[in-house]
């Protein structure tokens, strides 16, 4: 992974603008070779409206094209919980928590043994 990859997923972040969220920066391919990657964001100031949330997601990530945007307001995390945990533990097997402000990635386990906190995968970030 690379240092501008997780600078860009955190500007990214502070471009949607929202203060209170749990993200998550991860690859499915296992290994951080690939420049690029997915950002699961999870927030209730994300809009409600499915339609509005991508568009909004658009607008933002269009300047990120090496990272693609998955946004869950929190209500939809809770109803569709049981799914969404499985795939989170999946993810979390390679994946950098860059916030988590409701407590769902802890819960998840950081027993995926690729999991780091974002401090951590600041200091050992390939330049």
């Amino acid at each position: 992974m690379s240092k501008e990859l997780l600078l860009n997923a955190k500007e990214l972040i502070n471009d949607l603008r929202i203060k209170k969220y749990s993200a998550i920066l991860y690859q499915h391919g296992g290994s951080w070779d690939d420049d690029e990657a997915d950002l699961l964001i999870i927030s209730e100031e994300l809009p409600s409206n499915t339609e509005r949330r991508q568009v909004l997601i658009y607008d933002v990530s269009y300047n990120y094209l090496d990272i693609e945007v998955i946004g869950w307001t929190y209500d939809e995390y809770k109803k569709r919980r049981k799914k969404a945990e499985a795939f989170i533990h999946k993810i979390l097997q390679n994946a950098i928590i860059i916030k988590d402000d409701y407590e769902i990635f802890g819960k998840n386990g950081k027993s995926g043994n690729g999991v780091k906190e974002l401090a951590e995968a600041e200091a050992g970030a390939n330049v």
